[in-house]
């Protein structure tokens, strides 16, 4: 029996060991062609600058980017997202993408 994935959830602090787990996950997603969301939380004290929340999208672009460019992946459907909040409360509020059928995201 094999076990469908339409979403995958990816949460990143942008170190080189989360970069080693979203390669897996990027991998995954192209696997199941499933859509990969990448998580990165920012704290909410001090208060986070929109150029700062731009600059994290970048990275997260590069990174998978640069993966894709190595392998030769074909496309990858996939999106960044930049919470902010406490990781273990974006995550556990993420359950209802995995659950939502029509696309919503509960980042906004």
């Amino acid at each position: 029996m094999r076990i469908d994935f339409e979403r995958i959830l990816c949460p990143t602090d942008l170190s080189p060991e989360s970069d080693e787990v979203l390669r897996y996950e990027i991998d995954l997603a192209m696997a199941y062609e499933a859509k990969l969301f990448v998580c990165h939380c920012v704290g909410s004290s001090p208060p986070v600058d929109e150029s700062r929340l731009e600059l994290i999208k970048r990275l997260i672009e590069e990174t998978i980017s640069d993966y894709i460019s190595q392998v030769r992946a074909p496309a990858l459907y996939w999106e960044s997202v930049v919470a902010i909040g406490e990781p273990a409360d974006v995550i556990v509020g993420s359950r209802a993408l995995c659950a939502n059928r029509h696309g919503a995201s509960p980042f906004g």
